[in-house]
């Protein structure tokens, strides 16, 4: 299991906390987050076509950026069947097991019709 909150990404996830707080004091202040307090940041525009909203990433992650390229269930399910990282079906199952158990939009039937041959409930399977 990958952990999310680690003594090597703690100062990418406190600059992300800086930005968010600095956003969110120029807003309170301004009625408007542009480029933050300080005026460093990236700037967060008003809704536009074509990038409609601000990805507040680590700057591991990609960083703070504006984007417009929505993540939907048929791009999830399309990176994971094309990842070279996953190069068999039990490892691209993984994947789909944590989408069927920890999102909203990929059901277990999903996964059973994807993944018969790796239960979702006989989990870890068996090399």
């Amino acid at each position: 299991m990958k952990l999310a909150w680690t003594h090597a990404n703690e100062p990418g996830r406190q600059a992300l906390s800086s930005a968010m707080m600095s956003y969110w004091a120029q807003f309170a202040y301004t009625g408007d987050p542009g480029r933050g307090r300080d005026g460093s940041l990236p700037p967060w525009s008003a809704w536009a076509e074509p990038t409609p909203f601000i990805v507040l990433d680590t700057p591991a992650g990609g960083g703070i950026r504006m984007a417009g390229d929505t993540l939907t269930k048929a791009k999830i399910v399309s990176a994971i069947e094309s990842d070279a990282r996953l190069p068999t079906p039990r490892a691209k199952c993984k994947r789909f097991r944590e989408l069927a158990l920890y999102s909203r939009y990929y059901t277990r039937a999903e996964y059973e019709q994807a993944c018969a041959q790796y239960p979702i409930d006989a989990f870890p399977w068996p090399e």
